[in-house]
């Protein structure tokens, strides 16, 4: 990973959890749709659960991850799935955007700068944020498995962290990295050691902690008046 330096022009791959937003994307959307009988306990659930984590394999924090979405979202239907998505990724993304990233954003737009971001949150919020900032048409992302129009709870491939974001990025994008990478944790260095110029935790500002509660407050409030109907 290389260190600061001159902005690269060209191509910047950004992490967005944690790197662009104060809050957790994935864990919101989970705390406002996850289905209402991941609320209480379940026997079938928990089963589920344990064999999403079992078979998904690969680094404990993506077995984890498995069997968390197993348990809260398996059975939802697609169409239930992607209406929330596209909601949350239009109305809910742009508000946990840091103001000192949502700055370097269009300035590096306006300079002609292409962003893709590469995120293990999930691809469908992450294309309709995308597609809400400017960003384009190409999101990296985790994706979620459908079997007979309903998620199965399991995930395409793997966790969209650490190894698989130089794997999916190499996919897309050929051998050579990003002039430029942006990243928060562990998870993102992968990526920022084959970027031309690697930023570590660029973006600090967030909402102070009362203003936090009411935005996130707000957002609860909002979801449940687009989304009546239990999930």
């Amino acid at each position: 990973m290389t260190g600061t330096g001159e902005p690269a022009s060209g191509v910047i791959a950004t992490d967005v959890d944690g790197t662009l937003t104060w809050t957790d994307s994935l864990a919101l959307f989970a705390r406002l749709f996850a289905l209402p009988a991941a609320r209480r306990p379940d026997p079938a659930r928990l089963g589920m659960a344990r064999a999403a984590f079992v078979a998904e394999g690969g680094p404990l924090r993506d077995r984890i991850k498995a069997g968390w979405w197993a348990w809260g979202f398996a059975g939802m239907t697609d169409n239930t799935y992607r209406a929330r998505a596209e909601w949350f990724g239009i109305h809910v993304m742009p508000r946990l955007v840091r103001a000192d990233a949502r700055t370097a954003l269009r300035q590096r737009q306006a300079e002609g700068v292409r962003i893709i971001p590469i995120s293990a949150s999930c691809e469908e919020w992450m294309l309709a944020w995308a597609r809400t900032e400017g960003l384009g048409e190409l999101v990296i992302a985790t994706r979620l498995e459908r079997v007979c129009g309903r998620l199965s709870g399991r995930l395409i491939g793997r966790n969209c962290r650490g190894r698989e974001k130089v794997r999916r990025w190499t996919d897309l994008m050929g051998p050579a990295g990003p002039d430029e990478a942006w990243g928060d944790t562990s998870g993102d260095l992968p990526l920022l050691d084959i970027a031309a110029i690697g930023r570590w935790r660029p973006f600090r500002e967030q909402p102070f902690r009362d203003e936090r509660d009411a935005i996130l407050a707000t957002i609860a409030g909002e979801a449940r008046a687009a989304f009546p109907e239990p999930s």
